[in-house]
This record gives C-alpha cells, sequence and structure tokens, in this order.
C-alpha cells in the first residue's frame, strides 16, 4: 500500500537526513526514502491494479480545465526565470474581458500555465529540485505547443493560433518564410490531429506520457526511475483506453497515437528555424525571460 501512495503522488518530496535514513535505522519515518528503497530493489507497478481509468481521465480534465480558464482569464506582471517559477509560482492578477495580450505576452501565459499544469503532476511532488529544473525545460515548451494545437484543432482552425486568432509566426518573419515552410510551421501538426480525429480523453493521455519523459539528459538516476515508472502508468493507461474504445483496432490506434510525438518534434525544429530568423530580424516585442529560457532548450 506504501508504495501504491507514493507512486500516486502522497509522498514526501524531501528527507530531513539527506538520503540517509536507511543507514540511520530511520527509513520507515521518512517516505522519501522508503519510496527510494521501494524503486532500489526493483519493485514495479501495475497500473491496471492500481489505476482506475475513468478517475485518471477525469483528474487530468480538471487539471487541463484550469489551466485553460488561467490562461484565459488571468495574466502576470513579472518576469521570472524558470528557477523562480519553480521556487514559488509568481502572482496572477484577473485581466479584464476587453484586455487584449501581445503575441509574447500570450506565449509567456501559454508556458507559465503549462508549466503549473505539470507542477500537478505526481512525479513533481518526488523529484529534487534540480531534476524539476530538467524536467520542466526539456518538456514545458512541447507540452505547450500541443496544447496549443488542440485547442486550435477543437476550434476546426486550419493553422494553430493564439486564443486571440493570431498566428504563431510572426508578422515580421513571413516575408522571410517559403510558402512550404508556412504550412509546416502552420498546420502539420493540426493536419495530424484532424488524421487522427483525436478524442480529448486520448489527448489528456498523450500529454501526460509526452510530460513524463524519463530519456531527458541531466536527470539523476533516481529522478530518470520515477519518472520511467510515471510515464508506464500513462502510457498503460492509454494503451488501456484504446482496447476499451477500438476493442481490436487498439493496438494500433495506440501507435498513431504515440506517433504525434514525433510530429511534435518536427514542429519544434520549425519553431528553431523561426528563432533562428529572428538573428537577422529582430522582434519588435520583447520576449520574458521564462520564454526566452525555454525557447533555448
Amino acid at each position: 500500500m506504501f508504495f501504491r501512495r507514493a507512486i500516486l503522488g502522497k509522498s514526501e518530496k524531501f528527507c530531513a537526513n539527506n538520503g540517509n535514513c536507511d543507514q540511520n535505522e530511520m527509513i520507515l519515518a521518512c517516505k522519501l526514502c522508503r519510496f527510494q528503497k521501494c524503486l532500489n530493489l526493483g519493485m514495479k507497478l501495475n497500473t491496471n491494479q492500481y489505476v482506475n481509468l475513468s478517475d485518471l481521465i477525469e483528474s487530468l480534465s480538471r487539471r487541463n480545465s484550469d489551466r485553460s480558464n488561467k490562461l484565459m482569464g488571468f495574466q502576470c506582471l513579472d518576469d521570472p526565470n524558470l528557477a523562480q517559477v519553480i521556487e514559488k509560482f509568481p502572482a496572477l492578477t484577473k485581466k479584464s474581458t476587453d484586455e487584449k495580450l501581445t503575441k509574447s505576452e500570450w506565449g509567456f501565459m501559454e508556458q507559465l500555465t503549462t508549466l503549473e499544469f505539470i507542477n500537478k503532476f505526481e512525479f513533481a511532488q518526488l523529484l529534487e529540485t534540480n531534476d524539476l529544473h530538467v524536467i520542466f525545460k526539456a518538456t514545458c515548451f512541447k507540452t505547450a505547443t500541443l496544447i496549443k494545437a488542440i485547442r486550435s484543432y477543437s476550434i476546426k482552425s486550419a493553422f494553430i493560433q493564439y486564443p486571440d486568432g493570431e498566428s504563431i509566426v510572426p508578422h515580421q518573419l513571413v516575408p522571410f518564410c517559403t510558402d512550404d515552410f508556412l504550412a509546416r510551421v502552420q498546420s502539420r501538426l493540426i493536419g495530424k490531429l484532424v488524421e487522427l480525429n483525436i478524442k480529448e480523453e486520448e489527448f489528456l493521455l498523450l500529454t501526460s506520457v509526452l510530460v513524463c519523459n524519463p530519456a531527458v539528459d541531466n536527470l539523476s538516476d533516481e529522478g530518470r526511475s520515477i519518472l520511467t515508472i510515471q510515464q508506464k502508468i500513462y502510457t498503460s493507461a492509454l494503451f488501456q483506453y484504446c482496447l476499451i474504445t477500438y476493442q481490436q483496432q487498439g493496438p494500433s490506434r495506440f501507435t498513431e497515437l504515440l506517433s504525434v510525438c514525433h510530429v511534435i518534434n518536427k514542429h519544434i525544429e520549425d519553431i528553431g528555424q523561426l528563432c533562428f530568423m529572428f538573428t537577422f530580424r529582430p522582434p519588435t516585442e520583447k520576449y520574458k525571460r521564462l520564454c526566452a529560457e525555454l525557447l533555448s532548450s
């Protein structure tokens, strides 16, 4: 029971004895060290045994709805970097209905609310600060990209856009982009979502698989172990959903959904080319530190 509670996020994040509770025979009093010993002993989790699929999807849906409400209804006047966001999430203020945000402001709020969304995953309660910084920097922009594409897809837009309807490609860079490149950066990911006719439940579980990525460079061994188990939970849940929903076609549907991750990576490469164009045509808006840091990852 302890291992189940820990893996679902009900364990402590810090150890008062710097990880030496086992040596000091105090391990039963320290949830973090007790959980780490479970991992060291090779304990694994059978997702179907411990995780109720409908409850998991409902929890993800609530968290995503909260993220969306904050994105659409609030703004942040601070200019934090990633380390400052991890230490203390900045205050949000409610914005008026007629207040318009610039592209850079929308981009900042997308990254900020996505970070808060990711921080509510179970692994965030178990990882050390250094590992949190690594996984946030590696996955936030990709996650925000998928979220933005899904929002655009849900309103039947042919291209990825900000909530105010503006294209993600800055106006001053359009003359320097080929038609093929513009089509790729604005519509390739949307096209994949349309092709799959992706459902909300699939989006939520796929996003979770994307977030819990143990293959990220510079993670500690402990952090990689925690993320490996967490990703297995959501991968298994997505596979279970596909089997229930599509039955015999479930395995192929599961593979098709995972292929979205490849398209996201290609989209991120295109965004990198857009950023490179700023070398020759500097942006007219100043991007906040958090966005600049995440874009450089």
